[in-house]
């Protein structure tokens, strides 16, 4: 598989445990990844439902501690769309989003898009 960016968020395959993340709900139809403070653009996946049965649906989780998440893509994959970005096409599987920071060298801070 491979490894995907949009600006901001990097998401890898992921294979590991689920443990300790809890499910997200869609924001109307919307799964979103990443919001932008200054902008109001975020990064998501549209048309989304919220079942935890179906194969086909996409879904995320969140770790509370860290802020990791991890999402699943079902059936036919899904895209991936931004306001300033091109859209990713993503196939089926389950992805880490990996929470980037920043170093000033004073200080470390989660990027905020």
């Amino acid at each position: 598989m491979l490894n995907y960016r949009q600006g901001d968020v990097p998401l890898v395959p992921y294979t590991g445990s689920f443990e300790g993340f809890e499910p997200v709900e869609p924001e109307a139809g919307k799964l979103i990844l990443a919001l932008g403070a200054a902008t109001g653009h975020h990064h998501r996946i549209e048309g989304c439902g919220f079942s935890f049965e179906a194969d086909d649906n996409h879904r995320m989780f969140r770790d509370p501690m860290s802020g990791a998440q991890i999402l699943q893509i079902g059936g036919g994959g899904a895209t991936l769309v931004h306001e300033e970005h091109d859209p990713i096409e993503l196939p089926p599987g389950d992805y880490l989003q990996l929470v980037q920071v920043e170093d000033d060298g004073e200080m470390i801070s989660q990027v905020i898009d």
